[in-house]
């Protein structure tokens, strides 16, 4: 998605990159997959920038050869930017990731209860919903 830098809702929006026209590419910060792949596109380029400066640095040792101040600044910058991104995908990943085991597992424990208090007996049913109260010190009606 291509979107102007004023247009961007980052509360909605990762930037993962900027496009030879002057656009920045976004992903919506509720695509899991796009948000996946984003992150292994940031970590190929900041493995590619680390290679740049690891580079950069030993022909400064080795030959006394410095490199072009402003490519050094921009190389750091697009470091730091990367980084950023990075772990703001990370940490949104991690978010949606519990959140959807979190739905999974709440609706595993409802069917579970309904097919119990199908199956049960009333009484039975009645008999184990008061041992659970008991063990937690809680009173609800049976079910969930």
């Amino acid at each position: 998605m291509n979107a102007e830098k004023t247009l961007i809702d980052q509360t909605k929006f990762v930037i993962v990159g900027k496009e030879k026209d002057g656009n920045y590419r976004t992903v919506s910060m509720d695509d899991l997959p796009g948000l996946e792949a984003a992150r292994d596109e940031l970590e190929r380029d900041m493995a590619a920038i680390a290679m740049q400066l690891s580079e950069a640095q030993g022909n400064a040792l080795v030959n006394q050869a410095y490199s072009d101040p402003k490519w050094y600044s921009k190389l750091i910058g697009a470091k730091k930017f990367k980084g950023a991104a990075h772990q703001r995908i990370q940490r949104r990943i991690k978010e949606l990731k519990v959140a959807s085991k979190s739905v999974v597992e709440q609706s595993k424990e409802r069917l579970f209860i309904q097919l119990c208090r199908k199956r049960l007996t009333n009484d039975l049913y009645k008999s184990i919903w008061d041992e659970v109260e008991a063990i937690l010190g809680t009173h609800h009606e049976p079910g969930l």
